[in-house]
């Protein structure tokens, strides 16, 4: 049978090759069961041979030493050399056959055991930041998470578990650290911190007992949906308190101009009834009957001395008085149509027929007042008066009836030819 030496160069190669990786299966086997903390020697001592055989069958196969050497191990390279190929491969098929088992079992006990290795690979999963550290804020353990959380927040790891929370609850971070996006939202004794990826976590700190000593706890919570919830409520509690603040000042504005409408109403009956006084007391002083002198000077210190107007509220039957009073002025008023009985046109439409029928008698000299109310939301006035001879200025009738039906959202149009005409429109946009 053929010695090892006969085989060609390529197959003594790769039969090299092949035991240096059995030797490193094998030292890889040795450090996975040093971390898990196995305690059982014999499987350290098959490994260790294994190992060592390994190696001394790669330095055969791959020729590292000259079999010229005065040595025991020349000696024995060379009976090596001598052995015949297939025990020689044999061997190195025991070696690999061995190192697959070992790597089998080292896996399996890695899989069905608790060891140190594997408690550090199940904090890296937890989702929450785990930190443990003794006093003085030398580490015990730290996860993945507590890890990622220092790097964004503090540029670095952590190498001291004491001053890691220092910096969070204080609220400053390492100055000049590049903090990598991440920044504390808040400090003191529950601080909190946000990743650049959007993550908020809520950090605690507590002192646990721990194989008769002492040891410092700090987990970091992610509340980022808890966060998200809270600072949206926020916006809508500032919102709300801004529309109650418009609210409020709306109310404001809506009580002064509530009062100056009222005051323009007093204005506007005012001046109107002092119109009718003095255009009586001009009634009365051109036909000189002394019956309508006497009723002229009863309206005229009715109307000084008690401005009824400042003592008595707008009554339900404004168009009745309105009719009554141009009779009382020699004129009289038609009304076409329905006049209306509710709503802002009612109002606004008795402001308007004073308002013209005062400027009828003083200026226009007419006698007839016609209020046109066929088109619902709108009142035409018209007079059988002389037409204006130019444009109308609008003065403190006008003006103020105009300011009023504005602020009730209405229109008012006024025509000098070929007749006067004033129009009142309160209808909304659409209708």
């Amino acid at each position: 049978m053929s010695d090892y030496t006969s085989l060609p160069l390529i197959a003594r190669e790769l039969l090299a090759a092949a035991v240096y990786l059995c030797a490193f299966v094998y030292a890889m086997g040795l450090v996975r069961m040093a971390r898990q903390g196995r305690r059982d020697v014999f499987p350290y001592v098959a490994v260790a041979l294994a190992l060592i055989l390994s190696l001394f069958v790669f330095s055969c196969v791959s020729g590292d030493l000259s079999p010229s050497l005065n040595s025991w191990y020349a000696d024995l390279y060379g009976r090596f050399c001598s052995l015949p190929a297939i025990l020689v491969l044999l061997l190195a098929a025991g070696l690999a056959g061995g190192a697959v088992i070992s790597l089998r079992h080292v896996l399996g006990v890695q899989k069905t055991r608790i060891t140190t290795l594997s408690v550090k690979e199940s904090a890296d999963s937890l989702p929450a930041g785990l930190c443990f550290f003794w006093p003085g804020g030398f580490p015990k353990l730290i996860n993945r998470a507590m890890d990622e959380i220092s790097f964004a927040v503090r540029g670095k790891s952590i190498q001291n578990g004491e001053l890691f929370w220092q910096s969070l609850s204080l609220g400053t971070p390492d100055p000049g650290a590049d903090r990598n996006g991440g920044e504390v939202l808040r400090g003191g004794r529950n601080p909190i911190v946000r990743l650049p990826d959007g993550r908020v976590f809520s950090l605690r700190r507590q002192e646990l007992r721990f194989e008769g000593g002492r040891i410092h706890e700090i987990v970091a919570d992610d509340i980022t949906e808890e966060y998200a919830r809270a600072e949206a409520l926020r916006e809508k509690q500032a919102a709300e308190e801004d529309a109650e603040r418009r609210l409020r000042n709306m109310s404001g504005t809506i009580a002064e101009l509530t009062a100056e409408r009222e005051v323009l109403g007093m204005k506007i009956r005012v001046h109107d009834n002092l119109n009718r006084a003095l255009l009586a007391v001009k009634r009365a002083l051109v036909s000189g009957d002394p019956a309508a002198k006497e009723e002229a000077v009863r309206l005229w210190r009715e109307k000084i001395l008690s401005l009824d107007y400042l003592t008595q509220s707008e009554n339900d039957d404004e168009f009745g008085d309105l009719a009554s009073a141009a009779e009382q002025l020699g004129a009289r008023i038609e009304v076409l149509g329905r006049l209306p009985e509710t709503g802002p046109l009612r109002r606004l439409g008795a402001l308007a027929v004073e308002v013209g029928l005062s400027n009828m008698l003083r200026h226009a000299e007419g006698t007839v007042l016609t209020v046109d109310c066929r088109t619902p939301g709108v009142m035409i006035l018209t007079n059988d008066g002389r037409p204006p001879e130019g444009e109308i200025q609008e003065g403190g009738g006008l003006g103020n009836l105009r300011r009023r039906i504005e602020e009730e959202g209405g229109r008012m149009t006024i025509l000098s030819a070929p007749v006067f005409s004033l129009t009142v429109d309160v209808r909304r946009n659409g209708e």
